[in-house]
């Protein structure tokens, strides 16, 4: 049985028939603040975003010129990923509240912990599998499970915190040019900082900088990276999955960059012998998910997504909370990938609440790409309402995921139409021609 069985095998008696969506996460919440008055005069559906949308980031300007402290609250995610809390996800994903400050030369981390303890030292390693270890500045050496941490106050230098800064404006205002200025700074932040944790982290806000700018095979490019220093990465909510077919180009793509990806993926398709030289959940999911429109490789691609759906921990790692946690979580991504398929075949009514209940399993900044498949069957069924509301749900809260932003607008705006709303429909549309129409 893989744990998508087990986890709604386990949950019967409360029966999940449709997706929670919690408005945090990681790169997908529309209008995290309340909108410019701009904004909401063109599109007031993004109050309605504004109103769901639990996140709040603060961007304070630092004492000193060595940078600026980013503020991020513990239901947000300027790192990669979120703080662990169990309530918000029946899956339990490992997810860390990293909020870098820029220190300068004298660095010093904070771990604040759940029970209230707080240690100041230097963070040594962050991973999926085996937690966080930490060395104190009376030199001890304590490894954290990730579900015990409540936040870490990371030191970071000043091009490092400048490029959370611009990848948080770009995200507030929508502006793509602040996307641009965060790829720069945190990949001249990546070559300077010699800490392999502080690479990946910053590998993975590049990640999310890319699949905010559309550019989804450059960021696949960039995850692979991540892949490489870490198969069970922490940084695994930043993965770029696809969600929607991958037949046009949309802005900011190339055939080339295409090309790459579809190489790149195919090196990492195989169960181990993929080029990190070890058995990699997250690199081989990523490749499965680039392959599946592929005529060459679809068929290696679904049986990839066969495999890691039962994804298991290493033998050595099966009593590791946190490796349990990142594997049952690549495990309903590799079931939720397989629905991409699915779409195509006409799902029943049973099969599209089996989706939605496996969706809300997944934690909440993971949801969305899922959810717009879910919309996507329950639109075959002639669920119009229901799809308008869900396809309605992901275009507003996938702001910082341009390409899936823009098909979910564009079908909202077609089932609202469907179901007599043209008002709304047209509203969409013209909210879709400002928000996407530059760059296409």
């Amino acid at each position: 049985m893989d744990w998508t069985s087990r986890s709604i095998a386990s949950r019967r008696a409360g029966r999940i028939a449709a997706i929670s969506f919690l408005a945090v996460g990681l790169g997908n919440v529309a209008y995290a603040q309340t909108p410019p008055p701009d904004v909401a005069a063109q599109n007031p559906f993004a109050v309605r975003a504004a109103q769901e949308s639990s996140r709040r980031v603060n961007l304070t300007p630092g004492a000193n010129s060595e940078g600026s402290a980013v503020s991020v609250d513990s239901a947000s995610s300027a790192n990669g990923g979120v703080r662990g809390d169990s309530a918000s996800s029946a899956s339990g994903a490992n997810r860390v509240s990293l909020e870098p400050v820029a220190k300068g030369a004298n660095r010093v981390d904070v771990l604040r912990l759940k029970g209230g303890e707080t240690l100041s030292g230097t963070v040594s390693r962050i991973s999926g599998r085996g937690g966080l270890t930490f060395q104190t500045t009376d030199g001890a050496a304590r490894t954290v499970p990730l579900d015990e941490i409540d936040r870490l106050e990371a030191s970071v230098g000043a091009e490092f915190a400048r490029g959370v800064e611009a990848f948080e404006l770009g995200r507030k205002l929508g502006d793509a040019a602040e996307f641009r200025r965060a790829v720069a700074l945190l990949q001249a932040a990546r070559k300077t900082d010699e800490r392999r944790w502080a690479k990946e982290w910053a590998t993975a806000k590049v990640v999310d900088a890319l699949v905010a700018l559309g550019r989804e095979d450059d960021a696949a490019a960039q995850f692979f990276l991540v892949c490489r220093l870490d198969p069970y990465s922490a940084f695994l909510p930043s993965i770029p999955l696809r969600w929607t077919s991958r037949a046009a180009f949309g802005a900011g793509e190339s055939p080339d960059a295409r090309r790459q990806a579809e190489d790149e993926a195919a090196r990492w398709l195989p169960a181990t012998k993929n080029p990190s030289g070890v058995a990699n959940p997250l690199g081989r999911l990523l490749a499965a998910s680039i392959l599946l429109d592929s005529a060459r490789y679809k068929k290696d691609a679904v049986e990839a997504l066969r495999d890691l759906a039962v994804c298991e921990p290493p033998e050595d790692a099966r009593s590791d909370a946190d490796a349990v946690r990142t594997c049952r979580t690549v495990a309903l991504l590799a079931t939720a990938q397989r629905w991409r398929l699915e779409t195509l075949t006409n799902p029943t009514a049973e099969t599209v609440d089996r989706w939605a209940e496996t969706a809300a399993l997944l934690p909440v900044e993971l949801r969305l790409g899922p959810s717009f498949l879910v919309a996507t069957g329950n639109e075959s069924l002639g669920r119009d309402e229901a799809a308008a509301n869900g396809f309605l749900r992901v275009a507003l809260l996938a702001s910082a995921n341009r390409n899936l932003a823009e098909r979910a607008t564009a079908w909202a705006a077609s089932a609202f139409e469907k179901i007599g709303r043209r008002d709304e429909a047209e509203t969409l549309r013209r909210d879709a021609e400002r928000r996407f129409g530059a760059g296409r």
